[in-house]
């Protein structure tokens, strides 16, 4: 059996790492550009469903 990797397709109850804006309620893949002009930044590791489910919307350019 082959372990899972971070290479593997993510689902969306697959926790993984994401940066959240909270000004503007999107979150972000760690490497989309967008982190890096943001004032205060939040990484978590959780659900994609569970971003959504709080309100949060995927970014228009990483589209996590």
């Amino acid at each position: 059996e082959a372990a899972l990797s971070n290479t593997q397709p993510a689902t969306e109850e697959t926790p993984q790492a994401y940066v959240l804006n909270n000004n503007t309620k999107k979150f972000h893949e760690p490497s989309c550009r967008s982190v890096a002009s943001m004032n205060d930044p939040q990484e978590v590791t959780t659900t994609r469903q569970a971003l959504i489910d709080q309100g949060y919307s995927p970014c228009g350019t990483c589209k996590p």
